[in-house]
């Protein structure tokens, strides 16, 4: 599995069945063969459904697919790394409630045009930073993703709960 993969699955998700190609590609900063390609992934692993309405196609959400998916193989699929600090856009803390991994580090996804600094984490796709700047429901959504990735107790039951709360399902 790729990272824009997750980065469309993303879209689908937080979207609303407003999608396309172009649509969905233009909001992520992908190409529509990018998103293509990945949302054919994304059907055959189960984690959407395609439907096309005559030269439309749209995509949705397998929403229990998608909380197994996020909570039992994402941080196996994509285990957390943590660099050198560095500047960038705050993560791990959702509604300005700070998670941290270790201590009182602060951790950051690298972007030039950040403005906190602190412990660099890889994030799954290097799209994540800029569209996190432009829409705040895309920001929560991949910090609670990392808070998975993590691995830490308390990150990760604050991720289930937000994962559930998007998917629309109940806190399992």
């Amino acid at each position: 599995m790729k990272g824009n993969e997750i980065l469309v699955l993303a879209g689908v998700i937080l979207e609303n069945n407003e999608s396309g190609y172009e649509r969905l590609g233009k909001i992520l900063r992908l190409s529509p063969s990018q998103v293509f390609n990945a949302t054919n992934s994304l059907s055959h692993r189960k984690l959407i459904k395609k439907t096309k309405y005559n030269n439309t196609v749209k995509f949705e959400p397998l929403k229990t697919n998608c909380f197994e998916f996020f909570i039992h193989c994402l941080k196996y699929v994509f285990p957390l790394k943590i660099q050198a600090k560095a500047f960038g856009i705050q993560t791990l803390n959702i509604n300005d409630k700070t998670v941290n991994l270790y201590g009182t580090d602060i951790y950051v996804w690298p972007y030039e045009k950040g403005d906190v600094f602190g412990t660099a984490i890889v994030p799954i796709h290097k799209n994540i930073p800029v569209l996190s700047l432009k829409k705040m429901g895309y920001y929560n959504f991949f910090i609670a993703l990392d808070m998975l990735r993590s691995g830490n107790p308390r990150n990760v039951k604050e991720g289930i709960k937000y994962i559930s709360k998007v998917l629309g399902l109940k806190n399992e």
